[in-house]
């Protein structure tokens, strides 16, 4: 491909990232890839009847049951030789020149099922839970992009697993919710479906969603969090991932 048009794409995803919260690379991962990051969580998975639920649970071995899914927080502390396979440069170089030098906070991965009921529209801001905010219908300003969430689908995203609903803002708007956490129906709002090996990156502002699987199986992605160099440190970061070069 020629450098000219490689450096286009990348420049167009960063103005996707800024300009409405999100970017997306369909099928970037080959299957060999998938494949490797996604056994640690096969296995797992395996032990389990039901990938769901309410109440947080620590199941031990670097392992949590929540309503998002079985979870595996610090996947790359327990399996180092997948952080190449992690990390595409593709994404990396597009989020490192968004935050202008990032620093990885965590990379973990996450299962779920049919289980698991419509998720409720949420952010990441500063990592910390939705709710508090909520209960103050408090929220607060952000002006910049200073953290980005990486999620790489290692199954398809479509109408049976459930799709990725995404509502579009700009960098520095309102971070309250427009409508309704738990309805469905944003007016306005993307739903984003790929085949497998499918990554989205969106702003730790960008309010999202997923909607529930409507067929039994399992559906495993790697998710990321990554912060500009002076953003606000968080307690549940990965000290182990201080080393990665993400550039």
């Amino acid at each position: 491909m020629p450098r000219g048009l490689l450096q286009q794409r990348r420049v167009d995803r960063r103005e996707q990232l800024t300009g409405r919260g999100y970017a997306v690379w369909p099928a970037l991962l080959s299957a060999e890839v998938i494949a490797a990051l996604r056994a640690p969580m096969d296995r797992a998975a395996a032990r389990f009847e039901r990938l769901h639920t309410d109440e947080a649970k620590d199941l031990g071995e670097g392992l949590s049951l929540t309503r998002t899914g079985l979870a595996m927080p610090r996947l790359l502390h327990a399996h180092p030789e997948l952080s190449d396979l992690a990390l595409p440069h593709a994404v990396m170089s597009t989020i490192d020149a968004v935050l202008e030098g990032a620093r990885a906070e965590l990379i973990g991965a996450v299962a779920s099922d049919e289980h698991r009921p419509f998720f409720g529209w949420h952010t990441h801001i500063g990592g910390e839970d939705e709710g508090s905010r909520l209960r103050a219908n408090a929220w607060p300003v952000v002006t910049r992009i200073e953290r980005v969430l990486t999620l790489a689908y290692l199954d398809p995203v479509d109408a049976a697993s459930g799709a990725l609903l995404v509502m579009p803002r700009a960098a520095g708007d309102d971070t309250a919710p427009p409508f309704d956490i738990q309805d469905e129906s944003w007016p306005g709002a993307v739903e984003i479906t790929g085949p497998a090996g499918t990554i989205v990156a969106l702003d730790q502002c960008t309010w999202h969603a997923v909607r529930a699987r409507t067929v039994p199986g399992r559906r495993v992605f790697v998710g990321g969090y990554f912060a500009r160099a002076d953003a606000m440190p968080v307690a549940w970061r990965d000290e182990s991932l201080a080393h990665l070069r993400l550039g």
